[in-house]
């Protein structure tokens, strides 16, 4: 019983030969909870392995601290410094897509309730439930624009190449609606149609993957019976796809509230700039949000 935390699960402790939970998931591991000594003393007892800790709760009845401690495979890490090394650029601290975003959302007053993220990439979707205080369920479903992108490379036998172009032109095929002036911004321009049977499998691409956040959303209901999740915000550059937002707000039957990365950040750029932040506004989320996030303890 557990939650994905980008591409880490976290698990109820359970004891295991005298250690606190040890789980490992795509190539990742992260242990949870108490007995801090012994589980850091196994991280780093794997030269192979960097780990680090964090205090989040304070148990009073037993008088115990629950920490939050993670470890990652040293390859995966060196991957990520690599272009800092060539730029002699030394990073004090690496964050995640999860935190990057409640931290943003935060940074705009949009956290204090439970809210849900759903971060629609190239690669994959990040659906996260978090409030300012905590991330309560975080989980990465293999759908994303590529997935689009494959499809209609297999239906229409073209290239990738060639299948990004039409992806970007494609209508989904809902019924047509008037929209308003901030979803003409979001949307990608309207061109070319699918065929009705090509355009029937993209929408049950789509449909998929909205099955898939809404497992997610029952998974926190179940889990916090108590609790329900205020707003749904959406970002990501998939997510700009012409009609699958609404797909999605139609089948979890919920409204999707677009995150706006440059809410309450001043800038000073041309109206040129201006207009390409706003088309690009999807693509920006994470990279701000990584921005604004407090993740050192002597950060003002």
């Amino acid at each position: 019983e557990g939650y994905y935390l980008y591409g880490v699960y976290i698990s109820e402790v359970k004891n295991v030969d005298g250690y606190d939970i040890l789980l490992e998931k795509r190539g990742w591991v992260l242990v949870y909870k108490l007995k801090l000594k012994k589980v850091i003393h196994y991280a780093e007892s794997d030269p192979e392995c960097i780990s680090d800790y964090y205090s989040i709760d304070l148990i009073r009845d037993g008088e115990k601290i629950k920490y939050i401690v993670a470890a990652v495979k040293k390859n995966v890490v060196d991957n990520f410094l690599h272009p800092f090394e060539r730029l002699n650029l030394k990073p004090k601290v690496i964050n995640v897509q999860p935190m990057a975003l409640v931290s943003l959302l935060d940074y705009q007053g949009q956290a204090d309730s439970n809210i849900a993220i759903i971060d629609i990439g190239a690669s994959a979707t990040q659906i996260t439930i978090a409030n300012k205080r905590d991330i309560m369920l975080s989980r990465t479903i293999d759908t994303g624009g590529t997935s689009f992108t494959n499809s209609i490379m297999d239906l229409k036998n073209i290239d990738f190449q060639s299948a990004e172009e039409e992806k970007k032109e494609l209508n989904l095929g809902l019924e047509a609606e008037q929209e308003t002036e901030e979803d003409a911004l979001s949307s990608m321009p309207i061109g070319m149609e699918t065929s009705g049977e090509d355009n029937a499998n993209l929408r049950n691409l789509a449909s998929r993957l909205s099955a898939e956040i809404t497992r997610s959303l029952d998974f926190f209901n179940m889990k916090h019976r108590d609790e329900e999740v205020e707003k749904i915000f959406v970002t990501g550059g998939a997510s700009r796809l012409q009609g699958l937002q609404k797909i999605i707000s139609e089948e979890i039957s919920r409204e999707l509230i677009i995150i706006d990365p440059f809410k309450n950040i001043k800038t000073k750029v041309d109206s040129e700039k201006e207009k390409m932040m706003e088309h690009y506004k999807y693509e920006f989320s994470v990279a701000v949000g990584l921005g604004v996030s407090e993740v050192m303890s002597d950060e003002s």
